[in-house]
């Protein structure tokens, strides 16, 4: 269900949010502000970024099943963290990406997790999350391996068929070691009422 329903519940809950907010004028240029990399090979289908530490707020559920509802309940929870439920109830604007990712978990529950990418003027002290389900994520310096791709996502299919594409692209040039290919992360960059030119990605971890 994780797999399934994510994607299409990740966009009607950045389209709420937007009405609630009155972000949805202009709402593209609220999303001015994504989290900065530094290409080390730009491939024909691919890249190699570096990523400097960076803060991350996020928020995960463990279920067997996890439903719809719990994914909406995810954002819900950090979009308040940025809107005022906060220790300093500051009011953040919304960057890119949205990123998101799931794994098993002992076996027979699923892990899903959902994060925005902090703005720059909150990186070095982020305000507290108040409510106890969201967590500052401290992300180190890493390399990712990431493909771009186009298109209105309905669904965990075009991210699972780009990831398959990333993994085949990587071992034919040799760029596969370090990857743990069982776990990936998905981005959306855009908001849902942007039709046309939309960023995706899927991104792979090198662990080196």
């Amino acid at each position: 269900m994780c797999r399934s329903t994510f994607v299409l519940v990740l966009a009607g809950s950045i389209y709420l949010a937007a009405a609630k907010s009155d972000f949805l004028t202009g709402l593209q240029d609220k999303f001015h502000e994504t989290a900065p990399y530094t290409v080390i090979k730009d491939a024909e289908t691919y890249q190699l970024r570096e990523y400097a530490p960076a803060n991350w707020v996020c928020t995960h559920i463990i279920k067997k099943q996890p439903r719809p509802k719990d994914m909406m309940k995810m954002f819900w929870s950090l979009f308040q963290y940025i809107t005022d439920e906060n220790s300093q109830n500051l009011e953040m604007n919304m960057t890119s990406p949205v990123s998101f990712f799931h794994e098993t978990y002992e076996e027979t529950m699923m892990r899903c997790q959902l994060c925005f990418y902090l703005p720059a003027d909150y990186q070095e002290d982020p305000p507290e999350p108040t409510q106890d389900d969201v967590y500052i994520e401290n992300r180190p310096m890493h390399t990712l391996a990431a493909r771009m791709f186009d298109g209105y996502m309905l669904g965990m299919a075009e991210f699972e068929q780009h990831k398959l594409a990333l993994q085949a692209d990587l071992k034919l040039a040799g760029d596969e070691e370090g990857i743990d290919f069982s776990q990936f992360y998905g981005a959306v960059y855009d908001p849902p009422m942007k039709m046309k030119n939309r960023r995706n990605e899927v991104w792979f971890v090198v662990n080196k």
